[in-house]
């Protein structure tokens, strides 16, 4: 049974799920780019029996405390999975983490291997490429006057593209409707610059320090991080593997079984 709890990160109020026995090997998830914990709520469920499974919300995303403004960079989020880790206990985790969340656990890997097991990288953002051109966005004045714009109207701008958006087939979707559901509930600062601090990292060249036995997670059809991406990735670390889904870029919602058996493959 998966619960929910709160601890202190670094003055922040963060909720985390958990799920299964104290004494088995930690599985820490990280959740990616406008998500939340509850994106592994099947994961973690189907391998609470091999794991204790955690899943904290990152700043700004889920129920977590919004931090303020400015804050969301990559050398911030690195300082919150490391604060978080000591403040729950976690000396050393295996290591799962989607999209931005891989670009996250992919740094902590290669900055602090002690910290990390094995490691999982699902569709991660390695150069800070993806699909849309956000790079250019991402420093511009548009970037600075739409976040200005959303801290005043994100609740009364979003809810009508949330409901547009879960109509007809989508509605029957569990995962694209949580998927809505955290857009709405995430900080329009989380949100936009959130991206700002992946597609403007470029983490390729630390990834030679990566001594864990790394799997890369590939979505072969993912219209968001470009599959070279994830390729780059497992070139650039020392023995890493490449596991492929007929996917896009959530494996976890598209093929959940295969991907949690994925997994319990490889971390056992």
């Amino acid at each position: 049974m998966i619960q929910s709890q709160y601890v202190k990160v670094g003055g922040l109020s963060v909720q985390y799920d958990t799920a299964g026995d104290c004494g088995s090997p930690v599985l820490l998830f990280v959740h990616g780019w406008a998500s939340s914990s509850r994106m592994w709520r099947e994961a973690m469920e189907a391998l609470a029996g091999d794991f204790q499974c955690l899943a904290p919300d990152l700043p700004g995303f889920g129920e977590s405390e919004r931090p303020p403004a400015g804050w969301y960079t990559l050398p911030n989020y690195l300082r919150f999975l490391h604060g978080f880790c000591d403040s729950v206990g976690i000396r050393q985790a295996h290591m799962v983490g989607h999209s931005m969340g891989g670009t996250i656990a992919l740094g902590l890997a290669a900055d602090a291997p002690q910290r990390v097991d094995r490691l999982v990288a699902v569709n991660p953002v390695v150069t800070g490429r993806v699909w849309l051109n956000m790079g250019r966005f991402a420093g511009s004045p548009l970037r600075r006057a739409m976040l200005t714009a959303a801290r005043a109207l994100w609740p009364v701008a979003i809810n009508p593209v949330i409901s547009w958006s879960l109509q007809g087939d989508l509605a029957t979707s569990p995962g694209m409707r949580r998927r809505r559901e955290d857009l709405a509930k995430s900080a329009p600062d989380a949100v936009l610059s959130g991206i700002r601090a992946v597609v403007t990292s470029d983490i390729s060249v630390r990834l030679a320090a990566i001594s864990a036995p790394t799997l890369v997670m590939i979505g072969e059809h993912d219209t968001t991080v470009p599959p070279s991406e994830g390729r780059l990735a497992a070139d650039l670390i020392g023995g890493a593997a490449l596991k492929y889904f007929a996917a896009g870029h959530l494996p976890s919602d598209e093929q959940p079984d295969e991907f949690a058996e994925a997994l319990r493959e490889f971390l056992l």
